[in-house]
């Protein structure tokens, strides 16, 4: 009967050496197979959570790039009308012609038409002219209006006018205008 004890010793022994070798095997598992299973799903789970923040920032940032366009294009159109406003030259042979040519066609006659030394400042150039001419009042004032409606800047400098001294007498219905007008347009400095 003595073997009985050392069978239930061994027995037991057997089933502590199962027990440690499963607890070995299970926590290697753990270890080896599972814990990095999951610290990879953690980190899946992470990387899916900044995607779905990045993906909710897509409408913010799409709106803020729709505004940064809109401000592109009116900033572009700004440019575009100062460059009608203020070309980057001053073509004065062409706007003599345009001022002779409204001139004429509002009804005046042009004694005089010089353009005058060129005012340079940091970012434009003044160009101004001279010009005396004769006619009625309302040819006068629609000359005016028509040099104010060109695409190019025109400033008014004086503006005299005067009776012509030959417009007087019982026949004449509307006296004449003599106009001496200084006006100056503008251009852009080239390097800006």
């Amino acid at each position: 009967m003595e073997s009985l004890p050392i069978v239930r010793f061994l027995a037991r022994h057997d089933t502590l050496i199962a027990i440690i070798g499963t607890a070995i095997l299970t926590a290697g598992y753990y270890w080896g197979i599972v814990r990095p299973s999951l610290d990879a799903a953690q980190s899946i789970k992470s990387e899916i959570a900044e995607s779905q923040a990045k993906m909710g920032e897509v409408p913010v940032i799409l709106a803020e790039r729709t505004q940064l366009q809109l401000q592109l294009e009116r900033k572009q159109s700004q440019l575009k009308e100062m460059e009608l406003v203020l070309p980057t030259e001053s073509h004065v042979a062409e706007v003599l012609h345009q001022v002779a040519s409204q001139a004429q066609h509002s009804g005046l006659m042009i004694t005089r038409l010089e353009p005058l030394p060129s005012v340079d400042y940091a970012s434009y150039s003044a160009h101004p002219f001279h010009l005396t001419c004769r006619g009625e009042f309302n040819d006068v004032a629609r000359f005016l209006k028509g040099l104010e409606s060109q695409p190019r800047l025109v400033t008014f400098g004086n503006v005299d006018l005067t009776r012509n001294a030959e417009s007087q007498g019982p026949e004449v219905t509307q006296p004449l205008i003599q106009a001496n007008l200084h006006f100056s347009v503008y251009s852009r400095a080239t390097d800006l």
